[in-house]
């Protein structure tokens, strides 16, 4: 990250941890006034950082924006920075996402489907790095909890992964594979595997079970890799 991004992520991180502890009041200000504000019309680094707070508040605080009522209109400006041509508050957003995809695992619930809609539609931008972060997310929501995901939320993720795992470029292949690899919770054993290939029809169960072969029980004995969303905010370079 260039340093004028490097100071924006640690702003937003101080945010984050701010959200924790302010008065309701001023954290629904806060987010309300500045953070959900997506306007087109302001410079878009003002935006950009705008972006990368709330993602933020949604990492260290999620409990508290439910608890006030925001979690809809939050949820709303995620996808608007998503959406957004520029691809640095594009980041934001779909990191935002991914944090409302694991508090949705963790909760047991189902995600709001115009977050996995714009997850999905992400995992096909042009922008590489998008495509990458994308699954990143997606990795991220699987690792939430140690229990299975929802069947529901399997039959919607795998084959979006699979066709990921399809791409060309060899560092947005290996992201589509690694999320997979955790949603199909192979370093537990293969009993999720095996009920994903009796949910689906043959040709999808023998595109799981290849790749499986090819390349995911392999990387389930590696060793863990890094959560890129849950490091994104304690990585900043501080020198």
């Amino acid at each position: 990250m260039v340093l004028q991004d490097n100071i924006r992520v640690a702003a937003g991180g101080c945010v984050g941890s701010l959200a924790l502890i302010v008065p309701e009041a001023e954290l629904e200000s806060i987010i309300s006034d500045q953070l959900i504000v997506n306007d087109p019309t302001v410079d878009w680094t003002v935006r950009h950082g705008h972006a990368i707070a709330l993602s933020a508040v949604l990492h260290d605080a999620v409990e508290r924006i439910v608890a006030q009522g925001l979690y809809d209109v939050v949820t709303d400006a995620a996808v608007e920075h998503a959406m957004t041509d520029r691809i640095p508050i594009c980041s934001s957003g779909v990191r935002s996402l991914g944090y409302i995809l694991a508090h949705s695992v963790v909760q047991c619930e189902s995600p709001p489907p115009q977050v996995l809609e714009t997850l999905f539609k992400m995992l096909q931008d042009g922008s590489n790095d998008i495509k990458m972060l994308a699954s990143a997310s997606i990795k991220h929501g699987a690792r939430a909890s140690s229990a299975p995901l929802d069947s529901a939320l399997l039959k919607m993720l795998i084959p979006a992964l699979l066709g990921s795992c399809k791409e060309k470029n060899t560092a947005v292949k290996a992201a589509a594979e690694s999320a997979l690899m955790y949603v199909l919770r192979l370093r537990d054993g293969e009993s999720t595997l095996q009920t994903c290939c009796r949910m689906f029809d043959a040709s999808t169960a023998e595109s799981i079970q290849d790749l499986c072969r090819r390349s995911l029980r392999r990387l389930a004995t590696q060793d863990s890799d890094d959560d890129e969303l849950e490091s994104y905010f304690s990585s900043v370079d501080q020198g």
